[in-house]
């Protein structure tokens, strides 16, 4: 008995040492050693061992390959069979003796798995550190190595610290990505070409995300990567941020080969001139080919140079200069683009409307002048100036200009009127319209006068003035004015115009009489009522 239970024991545990594990694809739901004939449960769905089958109503397996007997002994493993998705495993099959029974009972060691998809993801990259500016072609794969279709497939591959120059995927700014999915045994690659950006050192992931017919499941890998700083250093600086068009801008171009332990040449560097410029100065080193400005040489180790080139806006508008390097490190050929952004404005001319006086009477000299300047390099064209008005006997005129030019001054206005004397709102406009290129601009001003009574009162009113130049609004809309003209009337002329003192508040002695002698009767009238009133309570 003793020998029969160690045999047992021992064929036990070698089945425990060579349980079968779940391969890519599969899901393990059940691993357990049955007798023939026995009914198990695995997530509420029964199987029973019959034979030389195993089934669960639905599922039928009957390549066994294992005999079920042999005096005792360990047999061969037997082999898998795939159904619906379930793949049944007989590994192993042997006799145990059965102590009430003194006989030997028949059992196989039986395993469930669920049959997946499984994504198996490669990168291909030439090297983990690369040098600034550098471009590098990349390959990442997605296999479906798994047993079933793979659905709902997101798969992105990040790169922090490169820009994507092309890919066969979706492109992001440092990402690439694909959405799909993939049958059993198919594979997808995404080819890209990457230039190195930022120097550092970061970990680039690729990452799956999909439905494996049973789970949204994830699939992902992470390598390191070093992007050395680059060696030559090229600044293209322009002298501001913001110029009037007209204005001349000063670029500065600063080279210099600052990695004098290496080999490394600037071949070619070109400035690419926005279109609404034009070049109108350059230094003898640099060629010009349309908005192109070009330079093509050697610059060795340790050496450098300066040079400038002087452009002027012709357009409004947020523009930018365009830096492309090309240079040889190390044998590699390495590209570098840069976006400068400045921005050209357009200046607008001046209205100037005033008055001499704030606050006047009837009739008293009221003085009006306007005009209109241009205060930039900048020469507008078919320019409409009319001033209109309410005002009795004010003059009202138009003057048309076929080119207004630089730092030109028009006089518009300049008289003295009586003001009105009747009540009412007058009011004294100039209007501007004006065409720069192909757009026609739009700008006013207006002086309010409003008499109430013996009074006259001037206002000036105006739409806000920007602080910030920039273009002129269309006509469509108010442009912005001009900031109202300071009073610059004398102390003298204020004290003129300020109503006459008032005499202190006196009262005639006749009113002041009567006034005390009701006081009196009032008080007398209060004094006998109350005193009949106590004679009263004092009988009671």
């Amino acid at each position: 008995m003793t020998k029969y239970l160690s045999c047992a024991s021992l064929i036990v545990l070698i089945s425990l040492l060579v349980l079968p594990q779940a391969f890519a694809g599969t899901v393990r739901i059940h691993s357990g050693v049955h007798a023939i004939g026995e009914e198990f449960t695995v997530n509420e769905q029964a199987y029973r061992v019959s034979g030389q089958t195993i089934d669960d109503g639905n599922l039928t397996i009957t390549k066994v390959g294992v005999k079920w007997d042999g005096g005792g002994a360990i047999l061969s493993r037997g082999t898998c069979e795939d159904t619906n998705n379930i793949r049944v495993c007989f590994s192993q099959s042997h006799y145990v003796f059965d102590t009430q029974k003194k006989s030997y009972l028949s059992k196989a060691e039986i395993t469930l798995d669920i049959l997946t998809a499984s994504l198996t993801l490669r990168k291909n990259i030439p090297s983990t550190t690369l040098l600034q500016g550098e471009e590098i072609r990349v390959e990442s794969t997605l296999n479906n190595t798994g047993y079933q279709a793979a659905t709902d497939i997101f798969f992105r591959d990040s790169y922090p610290g490169f820009s994507i120059k092309t890919t066969d995927c979706t492109r992001g700014i440092s990402e690439i990505t694909w959405k799909g999915e993939l049958a059993k045994g198919s594979v997808k690659k995404c080819t890209s070409t990457l230039i190195a950006k930022e120097k550092g050192t970061r970990t680039i992931v690729a990452h799956a995300q999909f439905f494996d017919g049973r789970n949204t499941t994830n699939s992902s890998i992470s390598q390191s990567q070093t992007i050395t700083p680059f060696p030559l250093n090229v600044q293209v600086i322009p002298n501001v941020t913001r110029a009037l068009v007209g204005k001349d801008i000063l670029v500065t171009i600063i080279m210099n080969n600052t990695d004098p332990a290496e080999k490394a040449e600037i071949g070619r560097l070109d400035i690419e001139t926005p279109e609404s410029t034009k070049v109108i100065y350059r230094d003898f080193s640099f060629q010009l080919n349309g908005h192109t400005i070009k330079w093509t040489g050697s610059l060795k180790p340790g050496e450098g140079t300066t040079n400038t080139f002087v452009i002027q806006g012709e357009l409004p508008g947020e523009v930018f200069l365009n830096k492309k390097l090309a240079a040889t490190i190390k044998d590699v050929d390495v590209t570098l683009e840069e976006h400068i952004p400045f921005t050209l404005e357009l200046s607008w001319p001046e209205i100037s409307l005033s008055t001499n006086r704030r606050v006047l009477s009837p009739k008293d000299p009221l003085m009006i002048s306007g005009s209109i300047t241009n205060p930039e390099e900048t020469t507008y064209r078919d320019v409409k100036i009319i001033a209109r008005t309410t005002l009795p006997g004010a003059t009202a005129e138009q003057v048309i200009l076929k080119d207004f030019s630089t730092k030109k001054t028009v006089s518009l206005i300049k008289e003295t009127i009586e003001a009105p004397s009747q009540p009412g709102v007058y009011w004294y406009n100039i209007s501007v319209e004006y065409w720069y290129k192909t757009e026609k601009l739009f700008l006013e001003k207006d002086v309010n006068i409003t008499i109430e009574g013996s009074e006259v009162v001037v206002e000036t009113t105006a739409s806000p003035q920007t602080e910030k130049l920039g273009e002129p609004t269309l006509q469509q809309t108010e442009g912005p004015l001009i900031q109202e003209d300071v009073d610059t009337m004398s102390q003298e002329e204020k004290k003129e115009d300020a109503p006459p003192a008032q005499p202190p508040f006196t009262m005639p002695s006749s009113k002041l009489g009567i006034l005390i002698g009701l006081n009196a009767i009032l008080l007398a009238t209060i004094l006998f009522i109350g005193s009949a009133i106590l004679r009263r309570f004092r009988h009671q």
